[in-house]
């Protein structure tokens, strides 16, 4: 038998009963089937896995939705919380989408997204990257390849759904983080994350606020210092049918064509 090329994860078991952080361990595999054994955190273990992205592989897991929340709203591998949220998010919008789960079901996701946007120990490029849903191009190839019908403008009104759901129950934490990010200078090394996230934020003001999300946009293009809040400003007001929406388009186009 030829020898398997071996596979090194990093891994670590955390709590979900008391939210204690298991020490990272590191395993690696190297057969078809391997047992292993580590110290536990305390009850309700969950498993995180793969931290750091150590392997170049596709994990597939049964993970349930109370592990999930707990890993995007809590695991300390930015990584790992990165893939959790990912695939709640994307098991959630498949469901909806395809008729399988019930719209409303939002209660999960926002719990997680609220613990993302009040986590003072994530770096905010990070938490950018984290408050970003799966696209419609990846959900569709999703579906696609499965036995579920992919349906465009059902998955279009599931994320719009969606975002518009935890636009409306985390209001107050997003515009507390706008007002945050909007202090840091554009020079700063923070400057990055702040742009980020700002942008992110009038992106769920949009589907839950259309008329407080084309002042916010608007405000942010005419103070803008930088090309990136300018065209993040830019495009959630293209997608909103507001007086502030051609003003703007008129300004980038006399000043950039």
């Amino acid at each position: 038998d030829k020898q398997s090329m071996p596979i090194p994860l990093r891994l670590a078991v955390h709590s979900r009963a008391t939210r204690a952080l298991g020490a990272e361990q590191r395993a690696v595999l190297s057969g078809a089937e391997q047992t292993f054994e580590f110290p536990l955190a305390g009850p309700d273990p969950v498993l995180s896995i793969n931290r750091g992205y150590t392997a170049p592989v596709i994990v597939e897991r049964t993970l349930g939705k109370d592990d999930l929340v707990f890993l995007a709203g809590h695991d300390d591998d930015p990584f790992a919380r990165y893939e959790a949220m990912q695939e709640l998010a994307v098991g959630h919008l498949v469901g909806v989408a395809s008729g399988e789960g019930a719209s409303g079901g939002e209660a999960s996701l926002v719990e997680a997204f609220r613990a993302i946007l009040t986590d003072a120990a994530l770096d905010d490029t990070m938490r950018g990257e984290l408050m970003m849903l799966p696209s419609e191009t990846y959900l569709f190839e999703t579906m696609a390849t499965g036995e579920r019908k992919a349906d465009p403008g059902a998955i279009h009104a599931a994320r719009e759904g969606l975002k518009a759901a935890i636009g409306t129950a985390c209001s107050a934490e997003l515009h507390a983080l706008y007002d945050r990010a909007e202090k840091v200078a554009h020079a700063d090394p923070e400057g990055r994350g702040a742009r980020k996230v700002k942008t992110q934020v009038l992106v769920y003001a949009a589907a839950a606020d259309p008329a407080k999300a084309a002042e916010l946009a608007a405000y942010q293009y005419d103070k803008a210092q930088n090309m990136t809040d300018r065209q993040g400003a830019l495009m959630v007001l293209c997608g909103l049918d507001c007086p502030e929406r051609a003003a703007r388009l008129e300004d980038f186009y006399a000043c950039y064509k």
